[in-house]
């Protein structure tokens, strides 16, 4: 059996897609045990700090009052990737 690919505390079970200047993933949250969509900032913007701040500013917006269905449960780098971890909703 593979390892899966893991980032943080995330273990990424598939790519839902691809969205702006970052993947978006379902994950494993290893520690809650629950499922989460991990957005990953694309590797060749990890260098430009206007794109660090952005998805940082994204990741913000996202969790504030005005959008309750978004709910984004964690914000973090690791090994020079910048990520957030939102709820996952799966397609119908």
């Amino acid at each position: 059996m593979t390892a899966r690919r893991r980032i943080g505390k995330y273990e990424i079970l598939e790519e839902i897609g691809r969205v702006g200047f970052a993947v978006a993933s379902k994950a494993r949250d290893t520690k809650l045990d629950r499922v989460v969509a991990p957005k990953v900032l694309r590797p060749q913007r990890t260098t430009d700090p206007k794109f660090i701040q952005r998805f940082r500013r994204q990741a913000r917006t996202a969790a504030g009052p005005s959008l309750p269905v978004v709910i984004i449960h964690d914000i973090s780098e690791e090994a020079e990737q910048h990520y957030l971890a939102m709820t996952f909703v799966p397609e119908h």
